[in-house]
C-alpha cells in the first residue's frame, strides 16, 4: 500500500510530522497546492502535472518508492498453486449445514434473481 493519505492537508500533516521546519505550515501549504488550479484555470492538463511534479520534487528525499521489478528479481520462480482438500470437522459441517438451512431461501431468491 501507499503512505499517502486522502487529501494534501493530511499529507502535509504528515510531512510537517518528519521535517516541522520545512513544513511548518501544514494548512498553508496543502491550501497553495489546491490553488494552483485557480492559477491555471486556462490549462488545466499543465495544472495536473505542475502540482504533480511539485509534490514528487517534496516527497522524492522522504520516500523510497518500490517497484516490483525491484523487490522481485526474475530468478524468484513463478507462483505455484497446490490445493490440499480437506474434510469438514463433524463440528464445522454441523455449523456449515446450519448455516446453509437458515439462509437457503435468501440464496435460492438471490440465484433466481
Amino acid at each position: 500500500g501507499t503512505p499517502l493519505q486522502n487529501t494534501l492537508l493530511e499529507l502535509f500533516a504528515l510531512l510537517h510530522f518528519l521535517d516541522p521546519e520545512k513544513f511548518s505550515e501544514p494548512k498553508s501549504q496543502a491550501e497553495f497546492f489546491s490553488t494552483i488550479e485557480a492559477r491555471f484555470k486556462d490549462e488545466e492538463s499543465l495544472n495536473s502535472d505542475l502540482k504533480v511534479s511539485q509534490i514528487h520534487e517534496l516527497l522524492r528525499p522522504r520516500m523510497l518508492r518500490r517497484m516490483k521489478s525491484d523487490a522481485l528479481p526474475e530468478s524468484i520462480p513463478a507462483k505455484k498453486w497446490v490445493e490440499i482438500p480437506c474434510a469438514l470437522t463433524d463440528f464445522q459441517r454441523e455449523l456449515y449445514i446450519n448455516i446453509l438451512e437458515k439462509n437457503y431461501k435468501k440464496l435460492n431468491d438471490g440465484i433466481q434473481s
